[in-house]
């Protein structure tokens, strides 16, 4: 019986693991999400460049300071008032 518990704790073991390794991480596929590129400042006026996740075109966007604040080049962003670039 040994064996047959060890073999059965092992399969479990697989299968959760194998669970654990399938699901990934939940993809910035949206067409109107991307990365930030490069920001910028002009007077009291924050922009982020974004290049768009579907197109690859790269937009600037003008956001508020927080949203500037946080946003650091390298990082997904989302423009959920702006259709498709």
């Amino acid at each position: 019986m040994k064996v047959k518990d060890f073999i059965t704790g092992l399969f479990i073991l697989l299968a959760v693991g194998a669970m654990l390794t399938s699901c990934k991480k939940d993809s910035f596929n949206d067409c109107n999400c991307g990365i930030i590129t490069d920001d910028h400042i002009s007077g009291s006026s924050y922009s982020l460049q974004v290049r768009n996740e579907c197109t690859g075109n790269k937009q600037w966007f003008e956001v508020d300071g927080d949203v500037w604040l946080h946003g650091y080049i390298g990082n997904n962003q989302c423009f959920t008032n702006q259709s498709n670039w």
